[in-house]
């Protein structure tokens, strides 16, 4: 598998960070061949869940619709 290009984890951490279980699914699904994964990490560390964990992003680190907590 190829290493994910920067462009495309960077789309990655901004859908979880936003919430967006639909983009996530999809871009993960879209991506897996470009070594895009769950696990893709930014170049300080960061993966989705750190995003998601940071921005409150509930629905992103459990997979559930809806918006961000508060």
């Amino acid at each position: 598998m190829a290493a994910a290009s920067a462009n495309a984890v960077d789309r990655l951490l901004q859908r979880a960070a936003d919430g967006d279980v639909e983009g996530l699914r999809v871009l993960l699904q879209t991506a897996a061949g470009a070594g895009v994964t769950v696990a893709s990490a930014n170049r300080r560390g960061w993966t989705a869940l750190h995003m998601a964990a940071r921005y409150g992003a509930s629905n992103a680190r459990t997979g559930q619709g809806g918006e961000r907590s508060n």
